[in-house]
């Protein structure tokens, strides 16, 4: 196991913006896959753990946030998966379609490029790349 900095990007491409993070976390494979955990700070000063577990060689990844927010996402290479999103501010049905799943422990990088509909509305397409150095 690692302990790790990270940097978190995500770009959303509907709207031309991007978000910025940073994080402390862990990295460690186990099985077939990687893992990766760190908490955030959302708005509101809500904490959140998140754990990525990612099988790039299998085209799937799944994403788990616990606390103020809660979300179980999976997400494989080409097709439509469904899942929900749960906040103070009610439930959202999410669905997401894995157009690229990457990791590349050499590089530190990962990278989920996806589109996304949040109750049925079509936000477009996020790409989440996460970049790190060991401390």
């Amino acid at each position: 196991m690692k302990h790790v900095q990270l940097q978190l990007q995500t770009k959303m491409e509907n709207v031309g913006e991007s978000l910025t993070q940073q994080a402390k976390g862990k990295l460690y494979a186990k099985g077939s896959g990687w893992y990766l955990t760190y908490r955030e700070t959302l708005d509101e000063g809500m904490e959140v753990s998140t754990t990525l577990k990612v099988f790039a060689e299998e085209g799937r990844a799944l994403v788990i946030r616990t606390g103020s927010v809660q979300m179980r996402q999976e997400y494989i290479l080409g097709q439509w998966t469904q899942g929900k999103y749960v906040s103070p501010h009610g439930v959202m049905w999410m669905e997401t379609k894995a157009e690229r799943i990457g990791f590349d422990a050499e590089n530190r990088r990962l990278e989920l490029d996806y589109l996304l509909k949040l109750n049925e509305e079509d936000l477009g397409r996020y790409i989440l790349t996460i970049d790190w150095q060991e401390l």
